[in-house]
């Protein structure tokens, strides 16, 4: 069962929530600003990944605390009980994305993920959510990679002979619009192991 946030009363004057979906309806991107309540512990029905943009929390998740600031990303699993308070005087600023329909999606190593490609990758999935037309291409591509990064377990080591029949399989297309999951198939791979082995193999990602 997914419970939404309680934030407690009277919100912070400069308080804003925006809201947007993409690839069907699968990603929701929620962009936070002027927080300073409380978030009650709640949990979701699916995995979120969020970034502290501004502001410190403290947080309680699965009965443990942490301490959030600034450029910290988080990676929680469906279920995990997770609430946070304020910390200081600056508003909390906050993105995340909500991976609602993402059935084949591994657990999370998280809460906390102390990852630089990680959050430069989720940084990238926030420009691309709100541009002004989303290219949900790049964006998918981009949440996979992410999502492969955030896994608990490790990947099997990227095998070059998927990279190089992926690479044939966009040559043979290279007139058509081609989805990520058409291309993982030409491997026998699942997309987060195939995305592995192309940008190992080629040193840039399928869609690029």
């Amino acid at each position: 069962m997914t419970h939404a946030p309680h934030i407690q009363q009277p919100r912070h004057p400069r308080h804003r929530e925006t809201v947007r979906r993409a690839l069907g309806g699968t990603i929701e991107f929620r962009h936070f600003t002027g927080f300073d309540q409380l978030f009650a512990p709640h949990a979701h029905g699916y995995p979120v990944i969020g970034l502290v943009r501004e502001g410190h929390r403290i947080m309680e998740c699965n009965r443990t605390r942490y301490r959030l600031g600034p450029g910290q990303l988080l990676a929680l699993n469906a279920g995990d009980a997770h609430g946070c308070v304020q910390e200081g005087a600056t508003p909390l600023v906050y993105d995340s994305l909500a991976l609602l329909d993402f059935h084949d999606c591994p657990p999370f190593a998280g809460p906390i993920v102390e990852d630089a490609e990680a959050i430069a990758l989720m940084e990238e999935a926030v420009d691309l959510m709100q541009a002004a037309a989303v290219d949900e291409g790049h964006l998918e591509e981009t949440i996979y990679l992410l999502v492969g990064l955030l896994a608990a377990t490790g990947q099997p080591d990227p095998r070059n002979d998927a990279a190089h029949a992926m690479a044939a399989h966009l040559r043979r297309h290279a007139s058509e619009t081609v989805r990520l999951e058409e291309v993982a198939a030409a491997a026998g791979l699942d997309k987060y192991r195939a995305l592995r082995s192309f940008t190992a193999a080629f040193g840039l990602t399928p869609m690029r």
